[in-house]
C-alpha cells in the first residue's frame, strides 16, 4: 500500500467530509420529496358548447344545449325540435303540410275515365319541411310537395307524403320523402321514397357524392350490398349492377367519429317488399369504406361530447354542431332555451387534474 505525504492525507480527507456533507444533503432532500404530496396540476380547458339533436322510440325530435370540454360537460337545457347551429347563425328546422287535389274516383267512373279527373281540392296532406334564420325568422324551402297532378288532372284517388330529417352532418341535412298513394280503380295502395341531400349554407339540394366517388362507391359498396343479398330467393338481382343506391345516412363508428352506410335495394315482389324503401324493392345497408369529401370536415365527435353521457334513454342521435353563436343570436338560442343570457356568455372553466 502507498501512502501519502501528511499535508495531502489533510487533504483528502477534508474533499471527504465536504462530499459526505453533500451526500448527506441529497439524501434528506430526496426523502423530504418523497414524503412529500404531488402537487395538483391545474390544467384550464376552455368550454365549448354544442347542439345536438335526438329522436326517440316514438320518433319525437328534441335539441339539447351542451356545454363542456373533454373533461365532462353538463346539460344547459333541451327544447322540441331540430336546431342547428352553423357558421351562417341558428337554423330551426320545421314542417308544415301542404294541401293538394286527389281524383274523385266515384265522378270519373261515372263519366267511364273520359276527359280529365274531376279534382277534389285540398283533400290530400303533404308535409314538407323548410328551415326558419334564427333571429331574424327568414325561411328556406327544403323539400317540395309530392306530384299530385299530370296533364288530365289529379294523378291519385289518395295520397299521403311525409318529409323527414334522417340526421345532418355539418351544413348537410340527410332528407327522406315517403309517399303512399292509390289510384282509382286500383286494388290496393302503393309507397315510394325519395332521398335527397340539402346544403343549407348553399340552400340548395346537392350530390354529395363527387362523380368519381360514387364510381367507387359502385364498385366497392355495391358488390358488398350484393354479397348480403346472397341466398334471398325474394329478391330480383342477377349482378351487383342491379342493386340500386337509394340512400346514405351518417352513423356514429365507435372511437372514430361519423361514417356512412349506404342503402342498395333490389326488385321484389309487392309481397316481398321488405317497408326499407319503396314498394316492389328489398334493402341492405353496407358500411362507407371511406368518407366522401364533402362530409369529412364534420366527422369529428366536438369535446364536450365525449365524455357527455346521452341525454335521456332510448335516443338516436341525429347530428350535431359546435355553436359559434355571439351578441344577438347568442341571445336568441338563450331564449329558445329559457335559460339566461349570463348563463350563455360563460366563456371558460377550470379543471384540477392529479398526475
Amino acid at each position: 500500500m502507498l501512502c501519502g505525504k501528511k499535508d495531502e492525507n489533510e487533504l483528502m480527507a477534508s474533499k471527504y467530509l465536504k462530499l459526505s456533507a453533500i451526500a448527506v444533503a441529497l439524501v434528506a432532500l430526496v426523502a423530504a420529496c418523497a414524503a412529500k404530496k404531488p402537487e395538483t396540476v391545474v390544467v384550464v380547458e376552455q368550454l365549448q358548447d354544442v347542439l345536438l339533436w335526438t329522436a326517440d322510440a316514438k320518433g319525437e325530435l328534441s335539441t339539447h344545449w351542451v356545454r363542456g370540454n373533454r373533461f365532462g360537460g353538463r346539460l344547459i337545457g333541451s327544447r322540441p325540435g331540430i336546431l342547428l347551429a352553423l357558421p351562417g347563425g341558428l337554423l330551426e328546422i320545421r314542417s308544415r303540410e301542404i294541401r293538394l287535389p286527389t281524383c274523385d274516383c266515384a265522378a270519373w267512373d261515372e263519366a267511364e275515365g273520359e276527359g280529365a279527373c274531376p279534382a277534389i281540392e285540398e283533400n290530400a296532406v303533404a308535409s314538407t319541411l323548410f328551415a326558419t334564420t334564427l333571429p331574424d325568422g327568414a325561411e328556406l324551402e327544403i323539400t317540395e310537395p309530392s306530384e299530385a297532378e299530370g296533364a288530365d288532372g289529379p294523378l291519385y284517388g289518395e295520397l299521403e307524403s311525409k318529409a323527414s330529417v334522417v340526421a345532418s352532418m355539418g351544413p348537410y341535412l340527410f332528407v327522406r320523402i315517403d309517399t303512399r298513394t292509390m289510384a282509382c280503380g286500383a286494388a290496393r295502395d302503393t309507397w315510394s321514397a325519395r332521398f335527397e341531400v340539402f346544403d343549407l349554407v348553399a340552400g340548395r339540394t346537392i350530390e354529395i357524392l363527387s362523380a368519381e366517388e360514387k364510381a367507387v362507391v359502385l364498385g366497392r359498396e355495391q358488390a358488398a350490398a350484393f354479397k348480403l343479398f346472397e341466398g334471398d330467393n325474394l329478391v330480383d338481382a342477377k349482378r351487383p349492377e342491379d342493386l340500386e343506391l337509394t340512400m346514405i345516412a351518417p352513423v356514429i363508428v365507435a372511437g372514430a367519429g361519423l361514417g356512412l352506410r349506404y342503402q342498395f335495394s333490389a326488385g321484389s315482389s309487392f309481397a316481398a317488399s321488405d317497408g326499407a324503401w319503396g314498394a316492389y324493392t328489398r334493402s341492405v345497408d353496407v358500411p362507407a369504406a371511406a368518407l366522401p369529401a364533402a362530409v369529412a370536415p364534420y366527422a369529428a365527435i366536438p369535446p364536450a361530447l365525449n365524455a357527455f353521457p346521452c341525454p335521456g334513454e332510448e335516443l338516436a342521435i341525429g347530428g350535431f354542431a359546435p355553436v359559434t353563436a355571439t351578441g344577438i343570436e347568442a341571445a336568441a338560442l338563450a331564449i329558445l332555451f329559457s335559460t339566461s343570457p349570463e348563463d350563455a356568455d360563460a366563456e371558460g372553466s377550470t379543471h384540477a387534474v392529479d398526475p
